[in-house]
């Protein structure tokens, strides 16, 4: 699908695809979605926005008649709820995509149980414990499932509680990461794993095989460590040599994977922003002086971004190719 949208996209830009004749070659290619498409699409979006719409109707259901409810009608309607999803999972098939949503429903109304048994006897637990235990008890139906959504889930419980915890005790485990920047430090860790770790079950698993999941996790640790570097920059810590060791492998292994082995344009992108944008702050904090600023600024946005989009096109002609 890539090749083809960038094929036409290329015959369109040489003109030598009439301009009346341009719809007729999107439709026929099938890079315009037809009706069975859009019904699909719909089909697919309605029953996610369903799930989640249903378990904001319990959640806000509870919460407005909190006294009016007792303990038990409390938790007998959520444990309800969570039994009949997974019967929903098993009724339908473990196979189709309603089967896999019920499943995810049931897997954020246990996030639901948990603040409700929370709030109900005040158990007095840090926030991060309710959603690193939230994340404990899905992980047996993120494995049955094989839907990358609820991996996404998952994976944003425990970049959540991470980040809940790191705010409670101000490193993780107090041990690593001794200073400002150990939260940042954490979550280049957590999801530059993950994203190494989901693209190689993905050679295997097509499920696995989500665009959108590889992408954000690759946002997540490119900016955590991109930020790490720049504040080396800010704080005068120019020649602290481990920020940009990571940073120069991490870009290198980028490179590498996202170039050369599995070309993806929006990686190469990410990769030259984190770039520009260290080289920006080096350059403030270094090299120009205050009086030049804006003018070596507007140069260097100019000459670097010319540049990378010049590079990112002839990419791009490659992957066409």
């Amino acid at each position: 699908m890539n090749h083809t949208r960038f094929l036409i996209a290329s015959l369109i830009q040489q003109g030598l695809i009439p301009e009346d004749k341009i719809p007729d070659a999107l439709r026929i290619s099938k890079l315009t979605p037809d009706k069975t498409a859009w019904f699909s699409f719909l089909d697919r979006f309605l029953l996610v926005v369903g799930a989640v719409l249903l378990v904001s109707a319990l959640t806000f259901f509870i919460a407005y008649n909190w006294t009016e409810m007792s303990r038990l009608a409390k938790f007998a309607l959520v444990e309800a709820c969570i039994v009949l999803a997974v019967f929903a999972y098993w009724k339908v098939g473990t196979q189709q995509l309603s089967a896999k949503i019920a499943l995810l429903t049931a897997s954020l109304l246990l996030g639901v149980l948990l603040a409700l048994y929370g709030q109900t006897y005040q158990t007095g637990a840090d926030p991060w414990q309710l959603f690193f235990n939230w994340a404990l008890l899905i992980l047996p139906w993120v494995f049955i499932a094989q839907f990358h959504v609820l991996w996404m889930v998952f994976l944003f419980l425990l970049n959540l509680s991470l980040v809940l915890y790191i705010d409670t005790f101000g490193r993780l485990f107090g041990l690593f990461f001794v200073s400002e920047l150990h939260l940042f430090w954490s979550l280049f860790a957590l999801n530059a794993v993950a994203l190494v770790v989901w693209e190689y079950m993905s050679q295997t698993k097509v499920w696995l095989q989500s665009v959108w999941a590889t992408r954000l996790l690759a946002v997540v640790s490119g900016a955590s460590i991109t930020i790490v570097v720049v504040n080396s920059i800010i704080g005068a810590s120019i020649y602290a040599i481990v920020p940009w060791l990571v940073w120069l492998g991490y870009l290198g292994v980028l490179y590498a994977y996202y170039r050369l082995k599995k070309p993806d344009l929006f990686m190469l992108a990410g990769g030259c922003l984190s770039v520009g944008t260290v080289m920006l702050f080096f350059i403030g904090q270094y090299i120009i002086d205050s009086a030049i600023a804006s003018l070596a600024f507007l140069t260097f946005i100019l000459v670097f971004g010319g540049a990378s989009s010049k590079w990112l096109k002839h990419v791009q002609k490659e992957m066409q190719s």
